[in-house]
């Protein structure tokens, strides 16, 4: 893949758009997906990852990514991104309605050996800032 801009454009629009089925486009049938601030932190197959997004996605009904700056090393990216959305469900072991919040955060995307899909993905995110935006302080 020669075209990195069109690429981030194109998987960024299609997280937005919910649409599961497009979204999986991106990424390689023996993908790893890896989400230290998420159960299940570690997914490694496309079937698997795309029972967390139906569940992501029920939680996060309106969640959009919005990217801040990237970065490319051949095959690897980096994006720092900024995500809002309404926390609407059960997550993190708890039930939460109606809440909106901001998080930033950073990905790390390695494509695969022909640069054409995902083969990796790394998240990192400060899951305690959205807690806090939705009301729970686990510092009390």
């Amino acid at each position: 893949m020669n075209n990195y801009k069109k690429f981030e454009i194109d998987f960024i629009n299609a997280w937005n758009s919910h649409n599961i089925f497009e979204l999986l486009k991106y990424y390689d049938d023996d993908m790893l997906y890896i989400h230290p601030g998420e159960e299940p932190k570690i997914i490694r197959k496309k079937g698997d990852f795309e029972v967390y997004l139906k569940k992501f996605f029920e939680t996060f009904p309106d969640y959009t990514f919005t990217l801040i700056n990237v970065a490319w090393n051949n095959n690897v990216g980096f994006g720092e991104w900024l995500g809002k959305a309404t926390f609407n469900g059960l997550r993190y072991n708890l039930k939460i309605s109606n809440k909106p919040f901001e998080i930033y955060g950073v990905d790390v995307l390695v494509l695969n050996k022909s640069h054409t899909c995902i083969k990796e993905e790394h998240v990192y995110f400060d899951v305690l800032s959205v807690l806090k935006a939705v009301g729970i302080n686990i510092f009390k």
